[in-house]
């Protein structure tokens, strides 16, 4: 996949973002099948950049990641102004025009290794 896409992992997961060379990279919304989202910057199919972490039970932090870990919890931003795609423009609803992946449909999902496992742990940071 390579631009923007949808992506549903049979378990419930899902990746609604930019790609390049079918890998998570730009901006990007992954949800857990639980409930959780990552919304931020991913570069080579990794969280990298800014970004914000929903909990299930809506509590928002906002952090700065590098290659797949949090590195910092930072104080929140204005959605409006934090975001924006690759080619500068501003993120808005994400991303209704796009078609939703299912994971049968492609021969290789994106990432395949992702375990669901996260480095959000509630460590008091």
């Amino acid at each position: 996949m390579h631009g923007k896409g949808v992506y549903v992992w049979a378990d419930g997961r899902k990746y609604e973002g930019e790609y390049v060379n079918d890998k998570k990279d730009g901006y990007g919304i992954y949800t857990w099948a639980d409930g959780r989202k990552y919304q931020g910057y991913w570069s080579n199919g990794k969280q990298h950049g800014k970004g914000k972490y929903i909990a299930t039970d809506g509590t928002i932090k906002w952090g700065v990641w590098e290659d797949g870990k949090r590195v910092k919890w930072i104080e929140p931003e204005n959605d409006e102004e934090a975001f924006r795609y690759r080619d500068g423009s501003k993120v808005t609803s994400p991303f209704p025009e796009m078609p939703v992946k299912k994971d049968a449909s492609l021969s290789t999902p994106p990432n395949r290794n992702e375990t669901g496992n996260s480095n959000f742990a509630s460590s008091g940071h």
